[in-house]
């Protein structure tokens, strides 16, 4: 499923792409916003924006009622639930249903607390979400995400559960393990769940999915 970020693109550039997916037969899109620009290249090269992911999706909705009629976009956009203000974080998300989106993908998932606010927000609003799972591989793995990676936050209680010595495959069965774990977890408070594959490893993937439907 394409994502179309609003960053460094201007509406011509973004209606033109839209027009071009469409007529490749692409119907389901992701809208994010996108980052900033990293802060050590603020003074050579400036962020473009144009729209929001919220005015992205209302401007897609609008197309869907003049110029896709017959065959309209599917819209989704983000949902980031690790971020300090979670009502704030909703509060966008319900915007953006609002304005025209159908369902949410979150930001990968490791708090518990993350989970009770998928469950209220699944009670409160008429929304589908998936939940983002992504597997760990190593200690230098966990921690790289959880201080490096915007938007992904990482409970000290999986980051304990890898040691620096560990064996690749012994690292592997760990974050399999935890993966798992989410995602029972996770699964009875939304429409689903979307894995990431870290650096394609796909049998660890595979073996997710074995465990989790077990």
């Amino acid at each position: 499923m394409p994502h179309i970020c609003c960053r460094d693109k201007n509406i011509i550039a973004l209606k033109s792409s839209l027009l071009a997916a469409h007529a490749e037969g692409i119907r389901n899109l992701l809208i994010v916003t996108g980052d900033p620009i990293p802060s050590p290249e603020r003074n050579d090269i400036k962020s473009v924006f144009n729209l929001n992911s919220i005015k992205l999706i209302e401007m897609i909705a609008e197309m869907n009622q003049e110029v896709f009629v017959s065959e309209p976009y599917f819209l989704g956009g983000a949902l980031n639930l690790n971020a300090l203000n979670k009502d704030v974080e909703i509060r966008r998300m319900n915007r953006k249903a609002e304005k025209g989106a159908s369902f949410f993908l979150t930001q990968p998932i490791f708090y518990h607390d993350v989970i009770e606010h998928l469950k209220k927000v699944k009670e409160q609003y008429n929304v589908k979400i998936l939940a983002g799972i992504i597997p760990l591989v190593s200690y230098r793995n966990a921690m790289f995400l959880n201080n490096e990676v915007p938007g992904i936050d990482i409970s000290q209680e999986y980051i304990k559960r890898f040691s620096p010595d560990m064996s690749r495959q012994q690292a592997e069965d760990v974050g399999i393990d935890i993966a798992v774990e989410l995602i029972n977890k996770i699964k009875g408070h939304v429409d689903g769940v979307y894995l990431v594959t870290p650096f394609n490893r796909t049998g660890m993937i595979a073996k997710i999915i074995k465990k989790s439907l077990a």
